[in-house]
């Protein structure tokens, strides 16, 4: 027994080493000279570390700009593709307004909503903006985004409405509550965690896309993150500390946001909506 969890421990720790030390080897990266970064071997603990790289991008390369740009976007877009995800896949999984023939053909029309390839949407998409006069601008970017996180917020909050009994809404409309108050003041409670894990996947989607950042923009007052990443490589030279110092900071928001928001990503994986 004490053997078999020795084991287990070891798997994990493994495991653990195997996962965080990427992470370790691009923050020590972006803090080492230019001499240190050619050594050979490499050297796991920088000698003299140094915050060269960074200076570099925020001085020089508008990266400030370009995170502000990302976290502007990804809320924006997680935000309004939970919202409209989780009245949207309420009415169909809960309403009764139309049968399962209907209400499936919806669903399939927005599943085939995010089963085309970007690139093939990505010269519509284009074109579509400059009509509107929308191309290198925040706002632009946030209505291509909704394209495909909605779609997913729909599915996803279908799954968990799906999960959640019909008899608890019921029970609170025969004492009197409407519709609306119930979705809002015992569904939405129930259900928040889940929908706090769909907002945070949406921005995720939002803030790692770069094929539209990179075609729908072209200067610093739009451009998102991922773009500012790819612009550290040059076809005069690969600064591999620029390139690990941008993928540092790049990485910070996603996981600061997902550490405010752990409990409730954790408590939506582990806890049922109804024990019985």
């Amino acid at each position: 027994m004490k053997l078999g969890l020795a084991l287990v421990y070891l798997v994990l720790i493994g495991y653990a080493v195997f996962t965080i030390f990427p992470v370790y080897w691009l923050v020590i990266t972006s803090v080492k000279d230019a001499f240190e970064l050619s050594m050979v071997p490499p050297t796991l603990i920088p000698a003299e570390p140094v915050s060269q790289f960074y200076y570099e991008l925020f001085a020089m390369r508008h990266f400030g700009e370009l995170t502000t740009n990302s976290i502007v976007v990804g809320l924006t877009t997680a935000i309004v593709a939970t919202f409209v995800g989780a009245i949207f896949a309420y009415g169909l999984s809960k309403l009764r307004v139309l049968s399962r023939r209907p209400k499936n053909a919806i669903l399939l029309w927005v599943l085939s909503l995010v089963m085309f390839p970007p690139i093939i949407l990505a010269f519509p998409y284009f074109f579509m903006l400059s009509v509107i006069n929308l191309t290198n601008t925040l706002a632009g970017l946030v209505i291509v985004y909704l394209t495909f996180t909605t779609p997913f917020a729909v599915w996803t909050m279908k799954g968990f409405y799906d999960e959640y009994p019909l008899d608890i809404e019921e029970a609170a409309m025969v004492d009197g509550a409407s519709r609306s108050q119930v979705f809002l003041r015992i569904t939405v409670p129930i259900l928040l965690p889940a929908m706090v894990t769909v907002l945070i996947f949406c921005f995720i989607f939002c803030w790692q896309e770069f094929l539209y950042a990179l075609i729908l923009t072209h200067d610093y007052r739009a451009q998102t993150v991922t773009v500012g990443v790819f612009g550290t490589i040059s076809k005069w030279e690969i600064s591999w500390g620029r390139i690990a110092a941008a993928g540092t900071v790049a990485s910070l928001p996603v996981i600061a946001l997902f550490l405010i928001l752990r409990r409730s990503v954790v408590r939506r994986m582990t806890f049922g909506v109804v024990k019985g």
